[in-house]
């Protein structure tokens, strides 16, 4: 494990031209060239690894790299490819979003609180990817809690889209977009729960799914409201649906995974006749008219092709904050409220001890969204 500051990749071989072909090419493209052994796993990961060392700093979309492990797993997978016993991704690069555990692996959530938190289980679908011949290369960050829309923290600064450094990679699995956007990684992993994966797809030019709860299992500690869920992020929809059929289905020990698998077919027929039902605003949401408009111009494609555009409104008689509060509230008060009022006393006493005390009374741990809020604003981190 190595900080993407400190990566130091094999030297260059073929130039940059070819490193940036290799690294923007398509999963399915490279699965094919494997096939055909005109192509190995192990050239990819380090064309990937070279451009990560010159591009990473500036993007900043990784917390760790595991280049050694990640090389085992290309030359293991190049094995596989010899014989003829190739998996579903066979030494396909997938960059796994700072909330997927892995055994060995820190998981930070984006926060100091868990800098030094080292995960002794692999989640289910690392177990999947795994299987499936993947090579897990890198973490990608996120903000802190996974409570934002955009991508930075105290601990890992701010993430930036490749193609302009000054716009915002949306979140929280902005890492995984940034990543998938500068071409240093084939693959990546997400997780969606109001937008998570698809505001960073949108943002970075991307295919992102948030797939049907259930459809992509979890560890049943993992779940703080039912519509969070993970899925895949790629650069075109035959590579996401790809991943999505990798890490979709019942895993064992996970009892709300549904069953059978559905595994999804790589192209579709067009969209005529296809009923969609279209909210202008969620029933609560204040929506600018740039996006109203380029939102309806899109619906408009649509129904040119054939779908059938039916106007929803839901009226559900709340406000933005309304809602915000009540996530906020369901997420401290699930599991990750209870990990951090599982911190040693130690680090909350260094913490605070710096604090000013009436603060610190105030922001004694709780799992309340008032708490951490008060927190945030003075500056403290729980």
């Amino acid at each position: 494990m190595v900080s993407p500051s400190r990566l130091n990749a094999a030297p260059a071989t073929a130039g940059m031209g070819r490193d940036l072909e290799l690294a923007y090419m398509s999963a399915g493209e490279l699965l094919k060239l494997f096939r055909q052994k005109k192509l190995s796993p192990v050239e990819v990961l380090q064309a990937q690894l070279r451009l990560t060392e010159q591009r990473g700093k500036q993007v900043n979309c990784f917390t760790y790299l595991h280049p050694k492990e990640a090389m085992a797993q290309a030359k293991a997978s190049e094995r596989r490819w010899q014989e003829g016993n190739p998996r579903a991704l066979e030494g396909i690069t997938v960059a796994l979003k700072d909330e997927m555990a892995v055994k060995g692996w820190p998981m930070t959530a984006g926060s100091k609180v868990f800098r030094d938190r080292v995960m002794t289980t692999n989640d289910p679908i690392v177990v999947k990817l795994l299987d499936a011949g993947a090579v897990l290369h890198a973490q990608t960050t996120v903000p802190e809690m996974y409570v934002l829309g955009v991508t930075w923290s105290d601990l890992w600064g701010v993430t930036r889209i490749p193609w302009n450094l000054k716009y915002a990679v949306g979140g929280s699995s902005g890492g995984s977009g940034a990543a998938l956007a500068a071409g240093l990684t084939t693959l990546a992993t997400g997780s969606d729960m109001g937008g998570s994966i698809r505001i960073p797809a949108a943002f970075n030019g991307l295919w992102g799914f948030k797939p049907p709860y259930g459809r992509v299992p979890v560890e049943p500690t993992y779940v703080s409201l039912l519509p969070s869920v993970l899925g895949p992020l790629a650069r075109d929809l035959p590579d996401m649906i790809r991943l999505q059929n990798v890490i979709s289905g019942p895993a064992p020990g996970v009892m709300n995974s549904l069953r059978p698998k559905l595994d999804l077919p790589l192209s579709y027929a067009g969209v005529k006749g296809m009923r969609i039902a279209y909210s202008p605003n969620q029933g609560w949401a204040r929506v600018s008219e740039n996006v109203r408009r380029n939102t309806e111009a899109a619906l408009g494609v649509l129904e040119r092709q054939g779908a059938v555009i039916t106007k929803v409104d839901l009226d559900l008689g709340v406000t933005g904050n309304d809602i915000r509060k009540v996530l906020q509230e369901a997420l401290l008060s699930g599991i990750q409220g209870a990990d951090m009022a599982a911190i040693s006393p130690k680090w909350r006493q260094r913490r605070w001890g710096r604090s000013r005390p009436a603060m610190r009374r105030r922001c004694q741990p709780r799992s309340t969204a008032e708490s951490t809020l008060r927190c945030s604003r003075a500056g403290i981190r729980r």
